[in-house]
């Protein structure tokens, strides 16, 4: 996948496209349109989990606490996180935390 770093116009099997500064390329773009986009540096290739909407993020992550912190670090660095999203991410790390624990024995029991 590939974000823009500023408002460029990209070709696509259908037409031109506006796509505004940090936004995604259409997945449809001509390759010689990345290409060229690349070369200019109008577009660059995302680094880590790309942006999806909260639901698609929680059925990727499932309870792999790995997944839900490399996607709640991805979501803190947004312009605008998603403060739902965070809390149910620190909410799989949590339980992930509490079932690693060992358990503390009543020494009454």
């Amino acid at each position: 996948m590939f974000t823009t770093t500023t408002l460029t116009f990209v070709r696509t099997k259908t037409g031109v496209v506006k796509v505004a500064a940090g936004e995604r390329v259409p997945t449809d773009a001509l390759p010689s349109a990345i290409e060229r986009l690349l070369s200019l540096g109008a577009i660059v290739e995302e680094q880590g989990p790309p942006p999806a909407t909260a639901d698609e993020i929680l059925a990727a992550v499932g309870d792999d606490p790995l997944k839900a912190q490399e996607y709640l670090d991805a979501e803190r660095t947004r312009s605008k996180p998603r403060a739902g999203l965070i809390a149910r991410l620190e909410a799989i790390l949590a339980a992930a935390q509490t079932s690693t624990d060992p358990e503390v024995e009543d020494p009454e029991a």
